[in-house]
């Protein structure tokens, strides 16, 4: 079965979710058609298009409107058109979740943020957290992808730069950049969205401190911090503008982590590079970090790779759906 066209998918997650005994305990079934976790709290997109979070929520990063901790889904709002969303911790074209902020797009192609805001990650133009979403600018074309950065437990710090590509496959990110995660030439953070070059891409994912993304030539790219060789580029120098990882123009699908990346190649081949105390890597009897995409196994019938949990979800179908269901009056 052949893959999805890396020009709608960027990240893998779960199409449907059946979750059983949310409502009051009754054995009824819920589902969902996205879900995300994070290191402290998680989310999920509904099959109406309702967005609900649960967890902890010490810097408003559920959204609803306090800093209260909930162990059960709460709704978010009362908006019935979430398509796509992120958040610190992890990462989804269509939904993550994780660290202390959190990033959406609605079926509108608006871009919305809540959450921790001390370098901007928000991307609202100020460094004040907010416990509600908040519409970042006025563009209405964010449908590719967004992710935010994720948790590294080396470090003991939560990610704090945004990325997110627009309908015309530009790349923008935003937030922390004090080792060149956001891939402007600077370190200099950014509480507004910045565009990345002029290229265009298909994908984009953001590690702890570090960021890698695909073009739409399938080439591979990264910047960022790079002690445990996690930018792939076969040394340990930090990178603070998109740097090509060799020069294959096969590359399919991307996951970036705290200190690892994982990816797929067009012929069903995995991936990975970067930090490996942990075997994370997926090598027998290898914990030695890899400065270079090192080819997992010799099988070639991956079809996705996620930081710990996987799938696809085709982010211009679900807002098409999205846009569709609203426009229809149902």
């Amino acid at each position: 079965m052949p893959f999805p066209s890396p020009r709608i998918l960027a990240r893998p997650f779960l199409l449907v979710v059946f979750v059983f005994g949310l409502c009051h305990g009754a054995a009824v079934a819920q589902c969902w058609q996205q879900v995300a976790y994070g290191f402290r709290h998680s989310a999920g997109i509904r099959a109406d298009g309702t967005l609900w979070t649960w967890g902890w929520n010490d810097v408003g990063q559920l959204g609803d409107g306090s800093t209260t901790p909930t162990s059960v889904p709460q709704q978010v709002g009362t908006g019935d058109d979430w398509a796509v969303v992120a958040v610190s911790g992890t990462f989804d074209l269509a939904l993550s979740a994780g660290g202390l902020h959190s990033a959406a797009i609605r079926a509108d192609g608006t871009l919305w943020t809540w959450g921790w805001n001390d370098v901007g990650q928000l991307g609202n133009g100020t460094n004040t957290p907010v416990n509600i979403p908040q519409q970042v600018g006025f563009d209405s074309d964010w449908v590719l992808a967004v992710a935010a950065g994720s948790f590294d437990v080396v470090l003991n710090t939560n990610g704090k730069h945004t990325a997110a590509i627009k309908a015309d496959g530009t790349l923008w990110t935003w937030g922390g950049n004090d080792h060149g995660q956001l891939g402007d030439g600077t370190l200099v953070d950014r509480n507004s969205p910045a565009q990345v070059g002029t290229d265009t891409w298909v994908a984009v994912q953001c590690g702890a401190l570090h960021t890698v993304a695909l073009r739409s030539d399938s080439t591979l790219w990264a910047w960022g911090y790079n002690t445990y060789g996690q930018l792939g580029l076969g040394n340990l120098v930090e990178g603070h503008t998109p740097t090509q990882v060799g020069t294959d123009t096969d590359w399919w699908q991307i996951v970036s982590t705290d200190m690892h990346c994982l990816a797929l190649k067009s012929d069903s081949s995995l991936w990975s590079w970067g930090l490996n105390n942990y075997y994370q890597l997926g090598f027998f009897n290898d914990n030695q970090n890899k400065v270079v995409p090192t080819h997992v196994g010799s099988a070639t019938n991956w079809r996705s790779t996620a930081w710990r949990t996987p799938c696809w979800v085709p982010a211009l179908s679900v807002l098409s759906a999205r846009r569709n269901r609203r426009g229809a009056g149902v």
